[in-house]
């Protein structure tokens, strides 16, 4: 985390505007335990190309591997425990969709009551949505496309993680990998997976905040 928000009184749309279009900069500065201050970028056509193919040669090797089962091997066994379900995978569909529609209704509501509403209706609908992921997460984790989705997500990690001055974090992939499963490297593929899908934790902290301010007497609800 690296916004101090113990001091904030005000929940602005200027800033619910900036976390909702956090894309617009295509960059991020977070900190990092052991590395500092970085700077995340959006991925280049090229990055993502070239992350697709390392996720291809990957695919091939953990498919190789008698261990692994694939998603479609996991989903029948889910689908016939009841673990997790066609319903389950539509619910998912549902709430991104809530939630870009509540995104929406955040921003274009006039302040008061009924902007608070839509606020705890957002943070409502992304902890569902988030309980969600982590549910179908832990019963996939270990599928031979799950394993071959955390290389691509490395790849872009040390494609598009740079120093203040502009230099690559990481000279190469392989000095990356080395150190894929330190803490510094988890950290920073979780940053950059909130960074890339938009909103982050940040923003929802922020939501949080304003949630608790109490209406002043008299304020209007917004309609």
């Amino acid at each position: 985390m690296t916004d101090n928000l113990l001091d904030k009184t005000e929940f602005t749309e200027m800033e619910v505007s900036e976390g909702m279009n956090q894309t617009a900069t295509g960059e991020k500065r977070v900190t990092i335990s052991g590395l500092g201050d970085v700077i995340l970028k959006y991925p280049t056509r090229k990055d993502e190309m070239d992350a697709d193919n390392e996720r291809s040669k990957a695919y091939t090797r953990f498919l190789l591997d008698d261990t692994l089962r694939t998603e479609d091997e996991l989903k029948k066994i889910a689908e016939n425990r009841g673990i997790w379900t066609q319903a389950d995978e539509d619910k998912i569909t549902e709430m991104q969709e809530k939630i870009a529609k509540i995104q929406v209704e955040v921003l274009t509501s006039k302040k008061g009551n009924a902007q608070k509403k839509k606020r705890k209706e957002l943070i409502d609908a992304r902890k569902e949505f988030m309980d969600l992921i982590i549910k179908k997460n832990s019963i996939f984790s270990h599928s031979v496309e799950s394993k071959a989705t955390n290389v691509w997500w490395q790849f872009l990690v040390f494609r598009c993680t740079f120093k203040e001055n502009g230099e690559r974090m990481w000279t190469d992939y392989n000095k990356f990998l080395d150190e894929s499963s330190s803490s510094r490297s988890i950290e920073i593929i979780a940053e950059y997976i909130a960074f890339y899908n938009g909103l982050g934790d940040n923003f929802f902290d922020l939501l949080q905040e304003g949630e608790t301010e109490q209406p002043e007497s008299g304020e209007t609800d917004g309609v």
